[in-house]
């Protein structure tokens, strides 16, 4: 199919709009739909040519979470009845660009959008649904859409990253804050915890306090069935952009960490990031600390945290968590 883009190799982009884990390793596509014709959304994935880019739109948290590279052209998989492209070099991007941050850009992708339609017409495939009131401009369902360049930069930013861009506040949640005044950093309370919503599989960049910080698969699997154990256990759960998992009514703080070799090094910086959450009021001064492992924390750590740091200690075990005295007086539990 001759598409509007098909003439200009500089057209190079996709986004990818998942719900499903697997985030930056591969496109997959059905080469039918439910009734046995053919879907012209899903037929796209087809088009995609080896070194091409495509961005990653999470659909589950409504925000990009990064970029990668098709590793060769679109094949079709007849065994499985699918376009499939394998992905490479998937990159996490360093902003949060959420629905509120696109809907920041709204007047400009309605202008791009009219610019390419006086062109070409329909139809465009463009990841987003422009909807008369804009302050309701929300990304498409479908499966996968073309990228023009023109939205890369002002989207993404030079670096194609999000380096540099404005993040939003809100992401169109109802925000959870707590009535302390702001700090002398000009901060607010909480600086704003969002109901817990599961971030993606892949690895991410995390800002904390004013740097940036890797985390992966491992770390969101341990603190999502956190989440969910607290849920089950009556407490409400949000996180932000540096928290890992907040209880607001309780006024607590935890901080994941999935060790590797070092118990000491993953300590040490989950107790600096803990004291300064509460110093810059990320989170509330009076904030009860948790300290929480993906494995058993050994005894000579748990009293080192409890008696001189202050700081609760939990970790998966059973069919929940494992908590230290401190812990469980934090949580309740």
């Amino acid at each position: 199919m001759t598409y509007w883009w098909s003439d200009d190799p500089s057209q190079k982009f996709w986004v990818e709009i998942r719900k499903r884990p697997g985030i930056g390793t591969q496109l997959w596509a059905p080469t039918h739909d439910e009734d046995g014709g053919r879907d012209g959304w899903y037929n796209l994935v087809s088009s995609v040519v080896a070194g091409e880019t495509i961005y990653h739109w999470n659909a589950v948290e409504s925000r990009f979470v990064g970029r990668s590279r098709a590793k060769s052209d679109a094949r079709n998989d007849t065994q499985e009845d699918a376009f499939v492209v394998d992905l490479i070099d998937f990159t996490p991007l360093q902003a949060n660009l959420s629905l509120g941050f696109l809907r920041s850009r709204a007047d400009s992708l309605y202008a791009l959008r009219d610019e390419l339609y006086e062109l070409y017409g329909d139809p465009l495939f463009l990841p987003w649904q422009f909807k008369g009131d804009r302050s309701k401009f929300s990304s498409m369902s479908n499966y996968f859409a073309k990228l023009p360049k023109q939205a890369v930069p002002l989207l993404f930013g030079e670096d194609g990253l999000g380096a540099g861009q404005v993040e939003t506040t809100t992401e169109d949640l109802p925000a959870v804050q707590s009535t302390i005044p702001d700090g002398p950093q000009g901060s607010q309370g909480w600086a704003f915890l969002h109901p817990f919503k599961p971030k993606a599989d892949a690895d991410y960049l995390t800002k904390v306090v004013g740097r940036s910080a890797a985390r992966g698969r491992r770390h969101e699997t341990l603190v999502n069935s956190c989440a969910e154990w607290l849920t089950g256990n009556g407490l409400v759960p949000g996180r932000n952009a540096a928290i890992d998992i907040g209880v607001v009514e309780l006024g607590v703080i935890i901080e994941a960490k999935v060790v590797q070799r070092s118990w000491a090094r993953a300590i040490r910086e989950a107790v600096g990031q803990l004291y300064e959450y509460r110093y810059f009021r990320v989170a509330d001064p009076e904030s009860h600390l948790i300290f929480m492992a993906d494995r058993p924390v050994p005894i000579v750590w748990v009293n080192y945290l409890e008696k001189d740091r202050a700081i609760g200690v939990m970790w998966p075990g059973g069919d929940g968590f494992e908590m230290s005295r401190l812990a469980r007086r934090a949580l309740g539990l």
